[in-house]
């Protein structure tokens, strides 16, 4: 897609429950969740990624920011630092549950995505906890996969992209 330049950060190790949903391998097993991603990436491509084993806290973010995380909390507090950031162009987060997904991606600098995107956020406090083998269908990572590379290549090509996506895997259906 051109995409020459990938910075991942995840301080989180691959472990046994993450090989049925995730898209690592056995031998990943114990290996930082950055540095397998980056070795399957080279099994593809020539493209390296710039790995950050380490959690986000507070670090500058600039270019297509992707979010992918576990927690709202920790959505929130990157979305504050990507919040009026000019440097960056767009940013794009994905919630899963079992086989729903939503996928927002806004302008951070745009007031009317700030207000819709910010209408779509609350604390963990208030997220519906989800039994282990509810968080995460591999078929459902993969659509969102899907969905955010949509997104950045119709952005990189200056097209038209849904600001959110909502979608129910087990239906097949858009919300």
């Amino acid at each position: 897609m051109g995409v020459s330049k990938v910075t991942v950060w995840d301080n989180d190790k691959v472990e046994a429950h993450n090989l049925p949903n995730q898209m690592f391998r056995k031998e990943d097993l114990g290996k930082m969740k950055v540095v397998a991603m980056n070795e399957i990436v080279k099994c593809f491509h020539d493209t390296s990624l710039t790995t950050k084993p380490m959690w986000y806290t507070s670090q500058k973010l600039e270019g297509t920011v992707v979010v992918a995380v576990d927690s709202m909390d920790t959505r929130i507090k990157i979305w504050n630092a990507c919040k009026s950031n000019f440097n960056i162009p767009l940013f794009i987060e994905a919630r899963m549950g079992a086989e729903y997904a939503e996928v927002y991606a806004v302008d951070p600098t745009d007031p009317d995505d700030i207000e819709m995107y910010e209408k779509n956020l609350y604390p963990s406090s208030e997220a519906t906890p989800a039994p282990c083998t509810e968080r995460a269908i591999i078929y459902t990572a993969f659509g969102i996969a899907c969905i955010i590379t949509g997104v950045i290549k119709q952005h990189i090509n200056g097209g038209t992209f849904n600001k959110v996506t909502r979608m129910d895997f087990a239906t097949m259906t858009t919300l």
